[in-house]
């Protein structure tokens, strides 16, 4: 389909590109008769000109490869629990369709309350109601103000699929480290929520990471998430501090010509 005509489509109706065409890591599922038509409508889906770089297929990618890390681990570490490895696969590929944040009003058949998204696009794919409302369930739950307002009901759901709690993890360590470093700024940029100047970057970006950044490494599920996230929130923190360093001179000079930038006081 053509790219202009994306934006108008329900995300079902978005024909996949190379079914077949799987990453090395995914190898395995190559013959699967849903995952190379997932694979494939997801790449096209978070190609669309309204998704920022914060928010694309290369953050899908890199979620995908920390889930199938932390899984790897997780599975040396206990080697009695069992997970489902293809349920991790398909809600790690999914957990952005039908993000709020990017939902387009103007597409036919979805509206920014729509909470079927995944579960549509799968039927489509002929993945079955069940695996369907499944991967639908999991992948809402992914979402980080979705745990936070319904958390009762998201441990539920980690308590019967605890591949959930590896998706989690794997998405909430990407927003951590250097690429959550690159991904606050770049989303802050794209969404045009930040004016020029030292004090606005800093009332906006580290805001956002006071508020929610520095939270997730106690929000991790599995051990190894917990280890990659203590390390990640450690270069979150020295970056942070950098950062306040070096616009203290722009702080500075702005006191001194009688500005009112007054963040650092």
């Amino acid at each position: 389909m053509a790219a202009q005509t994306l934006s108008k489509a329900h995300p079902s109706t978005i024909p996949p590109k190379n079914p077949t065409s799987l990453p090395p890591i995914l190898a395995d599922y190559a013959q699967d008769p849903l995952i190379p038509s997932a694979y494939a409508y997801v790449k096209q889906y978070m190609s669309q000109p309204h998704f920022d770089a914060s928010h694309d297929f290369t953050h899908i990618q890199r979620v995908l490869s920390l889930a199938l890390k932390i899984l790897a681990s997780e599975q040396t570490t206990h080697p009695t629990k069992t997970y489902d490895k293809r349920l991790i696969v398909l809600t790690a590929l999914t957990h952005d369709i039908g993000d709020r944040k990017y939902v387009l009003p103007s597409w036919d058949g979805i509206a920014p309350s729509d909470d079927a998204a995944v579960r549509t696009a799968l039927m489509s794919f002929g993945a079955s109601q069940e695996i369907a409302d499944t991967v639908q369930t999991l992948a809402t739950c992914v979402s980080y103000s979705h745990e936070m307002k319904n958390g009762a009901f998201v441990a539920s759901v980690i308590a019967k699929h605890p591949e959930l709690g590896i998706v989690q993890d794997a998405d909430r360590l990407d927003a951590l480290g250097a690429v959550g470093i690159a991904r606050v700024f770049t989303f802050a940029a794209a969404k045009g929520k930040e004016a020029s100047g030292a004090r606005e970057w800093e009332h906006g970006v580290f805001k956002h990471v006071g508020k929610k950044l520095y939270k997730l490494g106690g929000l991790m599920k599995t051990i190894t998430g917990k280890q990659l996230a203590r390390e990640r929130t450690r270069r979150l923190r020295e970056f942070e501090g950098w950062f306040r360093d070096e616009c203290g001179v722009v702080i500075a000079s702005e006191r001194e010509s009688g500005g009112q930038y007054d963040a650092y006081s």
